[in-house]
């Protein structure tokens, strides 16, 4: 029971990993596609102020966002697969708390704004 549900959080942990790298993958294919919707819509004509000043800053946190997650996949699957260390579990719990809160803090900005 305790191993089936050590595989269950890490699939759960590597779905949502997926999910939010498909959408960073998504967001920089938009922007290659069509720039200009993507500059209206994200430095503040469509959402508001408190937005990205540039397309530019859009992008490099996108960028940022997928180098993060793709780090965190690595790491889940390292500890899925080969690694049951202590280290590797406490760096997945710290990326599982900054992944959560960026989730969150996400969620939050489009309710407000």
């Amino acid at each position: 029971m305790k191993e089936k549900c050590f595989y269950i959080v890490n699939l759960i942990r590597l779905l949502t990993a997926l999910f939010l790298m498909s959408v960073c993958i998504t967001d920089l294919y938009g922007i290659a596609q069509d720039p200009i919707t993507y500059e209206r819509v994200y430095t503040g004509e469509f959402l508001g102020e408190y937005q990205y000043d540039t397309l530019s800053q859009f992008k490099m946190g996108t960028i940022v966002q997928l180098v993060f997650i793709s780090i965190y996949v690595v790491l889940v699957i390292l500890h899925t697969c080969i690694l049951k260390r202590r280290i590797v579990l406490w760096g997945v719990r710290v990326m599982d708390l900054i992944l959560s809160i960026f989730i969150v803090y996400s969620l939050f900005g489009y309710i407000i704004y």
